[in-house]
């Protein structure tokens, strides 16, 4: 029906404008096959990364260590990957909160 369908195109226009948030702010997507609401960014600190996100009320992950071996991934960026997951009940302005919580700033 056409309310999924209209959630499923804003959830994948929001991960969009996450990816391209988390790139700018330099946490590299690390993978370029097409997405749909879900990716996987690159922390220098996944942990500090992730208690920055809840200390801001997001939640990220899991991190790619929990979900195993991926393949076409070097290990260090599965060391160091972190799922990020979108969906439409988010703002703009909540994924840009969460990114410069990411980043340890304010927006």
């Amino acid at each position: 029906p056409q309310g999924l369908r209209e959630a499923a195109e804003r959830a994948c226009r929001l991960a969009h404008y996450a990816a391209d948030r988390f790139a700018a702010a330099g946490f590299a997507r690390l993978a370029s096959a097409p997405f749909f609401h879900e990716f996987a960014i690159r922390c220098d600190d996944v942990p500090a990364t992730m208690t920055r996100a809840r200390a801001a009320g997001f939640e990220l992950g899991p991190t790619l260590t929990r979900l195993g071996a991926i393949p076409g991934l070097t290990r260090d960026e599965h060391d160091h990957g972190l799922l990020v997951a979108v969906t439409e009940s988010r703002t703009r302005e909540e994924i840009d909160r969460l990114v410069a919580a990411c980043q340890g700033s304010t927006p």
